[in-house]
């Protein structure tokens, strides 16, 4: 493996062999597991010629692997920073797009730390790793040590460069998460860098797939490629959004829950027509995020046997109203429906005749007000059921139903 064109340590840490310094961090991590006093452990880090500067990347990365396991259960010692961990692909969504771009080269063109890198590696003959970070170089390269991976070429450059550039060889594909300012409050293309438009303008003449991971609340309207749109989400919540061109596409939208791995697919469809008769419909049930953002709800509901009609309840939560409760990966919970209110008092009165324990709030309320509202609607209950409220057009109280297991 290489580190690349350019000298890819950080300048803080260039005068210390890699292998050396993959020792120094796994053994100020046992130190500070062991309960060593930070003092000492600064002083050991120091006489092997590393400043204050290093000490504290050293320490940040041996405080951070806790997390970094969790987030990459496939790393024995990873070694990320806490920024880098911050806004590294995890594992699940990493090895899921590393098998839709499987082929003989893939180039990562902002590989940060190595996140997408690792499991590039296991899908695809070769991996150019690439970022203008030398630091973010050198940790990608110490993470796939730890893992003997040694078909991963790493370059510390612009990726938009013309050295870059003349590394793609004709069919390959390109992969790229490119960094976001935090705290936006309208996501654009703009605002990334480096720019998915300018990548495929500069590769597209070489390169047969792309897949852009950009913000999952981007407005494909602002998205001008021809491409498809997926979605996914991780234990039931929107994590990302990935968008295929050239032979990486598929469909026009997905929607992916991970790690299970279940997707559906297609274009969107307009609503159904809504059931005159709602008498029996006595089970809602919330839809995956995923399946919304992608605009492919109907296409479940035609898959689906029984009267079932959407009903939006706000802007997080979809459900289906159904017979019986709805048996899908794409459900995330499903609630009997105990009875209706159009206000909190004949909610009150609900709970004392459902015989309530207590009631946990599923809609929007102001944090300064959510306690004062849940001990008012509890206050004086005497009995034994849990109870969730949601909030439509109606106040609607329900129990949860125990999610069944279902046929994959």
């Amino acid at each position: 493996m290489s580190i690349g064109i350019d000298d890819g340590a950080s300048l803080v840490f260039k005068r210390i062999p890699v292998e050396d310094l993959m020792d120094l961090i796994d053994r100020t991590s046992v130190s500070m597991g062991d309960g060593t006093g930070m003092d000492e452990i600064r002083k050991g880090i120091e006489e092997k010629r590393i400043g204050p500067e290093g000490a504290d990347m050293i320490i940040d990365i041996c405080m951070t692997r806790k997390k970094a396991s969790s987030k990459f259960p496939g790393l024995r010692s990873p070694f990320f920073t806490s920024e880098g961990l911050r806004w590294a692909t995890p594992q699940f969504a990493a090895d899921h797009c590393a098998d839709r771009l499987e082929r003989d080269l893939v180039m990562d063109l902002t590989c940060g730390q190595g996140g997408q890198v690792l499991s590039l590696a296991r899908t695809c003959d070769r991996v150019i790793a690439f970022d203008i970070d030398p630091l973010n170089c050198l940790l990608t390269r110490m993470n796939a040590i730890s893992l003997d991976i040694d078909n991963v070429e790493i370059l510390n450059m612009d990726s938009l460069s013309d050295k870059a550039l003349s590394r793609a060889e004709k069919g390959c594909a390109v992969f790229s998460d490119p960094a976001r300012p935090p705290g936006a409050v309208e996501r654009s293309m703009d605002e990334l860098l480096p720019d998915p438009r300018k990548i495929e303008d500069r590769y597209r003449s070489k390169v047969e797939g792309f897949c852009f991971e950009v913000p999952p609340y981007l407005s494909l309207d602002k998205v001008p490629f021809d491409c498809e749109a997926e979605y996914v989400s991780i234990d039931g919540r929107i994590n990302r959004l990935n968008l295929y061109l050239g032979d990486l596409k598929k469909d026009d939208r997905s929607a992916v829950i991970l790690p299970e791995g279940d997707r559906i697919a297609g274009s969107p469809m307009g609503r159904l027509q809504e059931i005159e008769d709602r008498g029996d419909l006595r089970f809602m049930n919330e839809v995956d995020p995923s399946l919304v953002k992608a605009g492919l709800i109907e296409l479940l509901i035609t898959d689906l046997d029984g009267k079932i009609e959407r009903m939006d309840m706000d802007k997080r939560r979809t459900m289906l109203l159904s017979t019986a409760p709805i048996s899908s990966p794409f459900i995330k919970e499903s609630f009997k429906i105990l009875g209706r209110s159009k206000d909190l008092s004949g909610v009150k009165r609900l709970l004392e005749d459902v015989e309530a324990r207590s009631v946990t709030l599923r809609f929007p309320v102001e944090p300064s007000e959510y306690w004062n509202v849940r001990n008012g609607l509890e206050k004086d209950l005497s009995g034994t059921i849990k109870t969730q409220l949601f909030k439509g057009e109606d106040h609607i109280l329900t129990s949860k139903v125990e999610k069944r297991r279902h046929s994959r």
